[in-house]
């Protein structure tokens, strides 16, 4: 469900830079740097949020119970 919301809400927020940008541009050029300036931000944005879903991740790794060690060449 939180998948679901986040999806439709950033979804939203990437038209709207693109679209709050496009508007008014007359040539190639000033389009190409409503894309460029938009795409920054996104990157930004997914750099930022980067840092808590691997916080979050240790932290539920931590938090469960019997770990069962994954098997690897040299131990099966």
């Amino acid at each position: 469900m939180l998948q679901r919301t986040g999806a439709s809400i950033g979804t939203a927020l990437v038209a709207v830079l693109y679209t709050g940008h496009l508007a008014g541009t007359s040539t190639p050029r000033q389009a190409a740097d409503a894309f460029r300036y938009a795409n920054w931000w996104l990157f930004a944005g997914a750099c930022l949020l980067m840092l808590p879903a691997y916080l979050l991740a240790r932290a539920e790794r931590k938090a469960r119970p019997g770990r069962a060690a994954i098997p690897t060449a040299q131990t099966a």
